[in-house]
């Protein structure tokens, strides 16, 4: 059985580049969503096997919804993706409460 993605990023060229990575690797990109509003929704219908999730997204963060993904689907596979300039203004790349969550639900592979 093919392989199946659900992507979530804000970024047409950040989509693009995930999506012709994927394709390259034979898999079938199921969706994909430039906001995060209805990334559980999306999971709980298609069940990807990979979610590629931007960590910094309009709304509701990557991060946020994975740990939403990770809560209703232990065997889910997230992938954060992390690609933006840093400003004055970015949030900060590990908010406290982030860490916290994010060592009991993540497998961290080299």
């Amino acid at each position: 059985m093919q392989p199946t993605a659900l992507i979530i990023d804000d970024s047409p060229v950040s989509r693009a580049i995930i999506r012709r990575g994927l394709l390259k690797a034979d898999v079938h990109v199921a969706a994909e969503e430039p906001t995060g509003e209805r990334a559980l929704e999306l999971y709980d219908s298609l069940r990807p096997t990979l979610v590629f999730l931007d960590i910094t997204l309009p709304g509701i963060d990557g991060v946020t919804i994975g740990l939403a993904i990770l809560a209703k689907h232990p065997e889910a596979t997230v992938v954060f993706v992390a690609l933006s300039l840093i400003t004055r203004s970015s949030p900060p790349a590990a908010k406290p409460e982030w860490r916290n969550s994010c060592s009991s639900h993540f497998r961290f592979r080299k």
